[in-house]
């Protein structure tokens, strides 16, 4: 029957939207207005889950997933703001909420630890989680409460000044004291522990029993000479023709009674890797282990990958917590130079630092407790690696001693990238890099 037939009418919405009526012959009815359809209720056993910041990857087609879950060993309710780091041939990290689990990937098959620190609690590291190709591997941690601290403060043994940024560190629980040389370790189980305080250009000192609640008061540290080694000079900016690049760096460690040696580890205290080849990633072992017993270590990089190895320079890095991504950062806050990255120094030191400017830098990915000490946040990224702020340059504690990762090698050289760009010279680049290789 004629009724019967249906007729089509498409029409557009208010909203721009197609709709497609089929109704009874007799022509097609108005378009009522959109109706707002309001969110249904999550059930309450209902938890989100939210990704983790990870570093990408060249596997990324063959990589495992990881889902974390912290709880409070106590109440086993979930804990918010902790802070994780994981650790292996993929970097990732993320800050846990108290309705969502984290996750992350896709990371590289290996083995990883994954290490948890959040305020009230005892920082806890887990080893030997494995991830497995395309494989799913589900993780909880149980973090103790935690209300103990040990306070007191570090001094240089024949001057009595005050260190600045001395690593102090009891187990996986690690902080750094400040310009007045005081530092508080919290979030420890009641009880007695072993405090180990060390500090690059100071002899390792014997380690201290110290109870929770209590100021162990003036720990004093005894100085000795500063060495630095600059390897692989000759592969500064990927041309032995470049490694004059540096001699104002060398004059300007020299000038703050700093030994400066050329390709030669012995002795050295801090190596400095700009641009490292592709031979560097043979050191990695041999670098863990001279920071690990004290020393301390700068990789810097450059935009992109530009005239350096990144794969090398991440095999030094991330073992300790960082690495320098494969990007390009630009800013968005020098209008007319965005090859010219305006960077806020986040150095802790007495002295107040002014701006300082990176050339097309790239920037860092740094793990907890890795302390920014250059950021910009009016900036963006080509190619980018990852979301959070935008990190150029990071220290990162590791056994007794220290990493640095820098995303620019340019700004502390001679000479511009190009002849345009900023270089040592300019406004407080100089005074920034010599205190970030000597802090």
């Amino acid at each position: 029957m004629e009724n019967d037939k249906l007729n089509s009418c498409l029409s557009i919405s208010a909203k721009g939207m197609f709709i497609l009526s089929a109704v009874l012959a007799g022509g097609c009815p108005q378009v009522s207005k959109p109706v707002k359809l309001e969110p249904t209720s999550v059930p309450p056993a209902f938890i989100a889950v939210a990704p983790g910041d990870t570093q990408k990857s060249p596997h990324y087609l063959t990589g495992g997933t990881l889902n974390l879950r912290v709880l409070d060993a106590v109440t086993h309710k979930r804990v918010a703001q902790a802070k994780i780091a994981i650790m292996g041939p993929t970097l990732a990290h993320g800050v846990t909420g108290s309705t969502y689990d984290l996750v992350f990937g896709p990371l590289v098959a290996a083995s990883y630890s994954i290490r948890a620190e959040a305020r009230g609690y005892v920082t806890k590291v887990e080893s030997a989680v494995a991830i497995e190709k395309l494989g799913t591997h589900n993780s909880e941690l149980l973090l103790l409460p935690g209300a103990g601290q040990v306070t007191g403060r570090v001094v240089d043994a024949a001057t009595k000044k005050p260190i600045s940024g001395a690593h102090v560190y009891a187990g996986a629980s690690t902080t750094f004291s400040g310009t007045d040389g005081s530092f508080s370790l919290s979030d420890l189980v009641a009880g007695t522990h072993i405090l180990q305080v060390s500090k690059t250009g100071y002899a390792a000192a014997s380690p201290y029993q110290a109870s929770t609640g209590t100021d162990v008061g003036t720990l004093p540290l005894w100085a000795e000479p500063l060495t630095v080694d600059i390897a692989y000079s000759q592969a500064v900016f990927g041309n032995s023709g470049t490694r004059a690049t540096l001699l104002g760096l060398e004059d300007a460690l020299r000038a703050a009674g700093v030994k400066v040696q050329e390709n030669d580890p012995k002795g050295a205290n801090i190596r400095i890797f700009f641009t490292p080849p592709a031979e560097a990633a043979s050191e990695d072992v041999t670098v863990q282990r001279f920071v690990a017993e004290g020393g301390k270590v700068v990789v810097c990089g450059e935009w992109g990958g530009y005239a350096y190895s990144v794969q090398a320079a991440n095999k030094l890095l991330q073992p300790m917590g960082l690495a320098i991504s494969a990007d390009l950062v630009r800013s968005s806050k020098n209008l007319g130079q965005a090859d010219w990255i305006l960077a806020t120094p986040r150095l802790p030191i007495a002295e107040p630092l002014r701006e300082i400017a990176l050339f097309d830098s790239a920037s860092v990915f740094a793990l907890p407790p890795a302390w920014p000490v250059l950021t910009v946040n009016t900036g963006y990224r080509v190619a980018a690696t990852q979301q959070s702020e935008i990190v150029l340059g990071a220290i990162a504690p590791y056994g007794g001693g220290m990493a640095v990762a820098l995303g620019d090698s340019s700004a502390w050289s001679d000479v511009a990238s190009f002849d345009q760009g900023p270089n040592l010279l300019y406004q407080d680049n100089r005074s920034f890099v010599v205190k970030l290789i000597l802090w």
